[in-house]
């Protein structure tokens, strides 16, 4: 295949050097079926090398650099990492937070009612390009390791496996982790409605019907509900739990 230069933009110093070629089994780009990269030899294109997804994002990030930097423009190539970040990469971010004292805002009735309770420790998962949601709880507030055990997080709008449904909440057009703060507050924050996950905790009751219960002790006692990990179902460990909720 012979490449066509665009000669008022070409000059000494930019030649093509390669190309990406996107093959389609449709003229849809998301019937998408391989990426190849082709060097670039006497304006022809070689043979093929096909690409993994992992490769074309990490090709990407390096020309994004490159024009930042060629363009003197450094500003965004470089973010501080919090503390309670797990893993970070092009496609998604996991991290966690400790357990903490809040407000559980729950549909109870066609009425939306506010019950505080202790969250547990919860683990993140936003995939950049979907921009899907997956949590799941945690047994203590130490940073998790791949080896931890995960847990469905006992909550209303809350899936088996740690799915989650967003219901009126929206997550930011930006996924970095100055946002995370905002993501983070779809679940703490966002009121939930339903309880669709049977297996959340251990003893088969729904997760509405048990802090509504828990509430009732409150009053009682003063005490502050929690929930331990002997109450909740164990999905598996963390390691797999972020394999798992990437291939989705």
């Amino acid at each position: 295949m012979q490449v066509v230069r665009n000669n008022a933009c070409q000059n000494k110093q930019s030649l093509p050097r390669l190309a990406l070629v996107f093959s389609s089994s449709s003229e849809q780009m998301a019937d998408l079926t391989g990426i190849t990269r082709h060097a670039i030899v006497d304006d022809k294109l070689g043979l093929g090398e096909p690409l993994s997804m992992q490769t074309i994002q990490e090709l990407l990030a390096d020309l994004t650099g490159s024009l930042d930097r060629s363009q003197g423009n450094t500003k965004g190539n470089y973010q501080f990492i919090p503390s309670n970040v797990l893993l970070s990469s092009p496609s998604a971010i996991t991290w966690y937070q400790p357990s903490r004292e809040g407000m559980l805002w729950l549909q109870v009735g066609g009425e939306r009612c506010g019950f505080q309770i202790r969250w547990p420790a919860l683990v993140f998962n936003i995939q950049k390009g979907s921009a899907r949601l997956s949590v799941a709880a945690l047994e203590t507030d130490e940073r998790p390791t791949p080896e931890n055990h995960v847990y469905d997080v006992p909550m209303p709008n809350c899936y088996h496996g740690g799915g989650f449904c967003l219901g009126s909440a929206t997550l930011p057009r930006e996924i970095n982790f100055s946002t995370l703060p905002e993501i983070e507050a779809c679940m703490y924050e966002a009121l939930k409605t339903h309880s669709n996950n049977s297996q959340a905790l251990a003893d088969g009751s729904t997760p509405t019907a048990f802090w509504v219960g828990m509430d009732v002790e409150r009053r009682k006692t003063g005490v502050i509900p929690t929930i331990t990990a002997s109450q909740m179902t164990r999905i598996g460990y963390l390691g797999d739990w972020i394999e798992q909720v990437a291939s989705r």
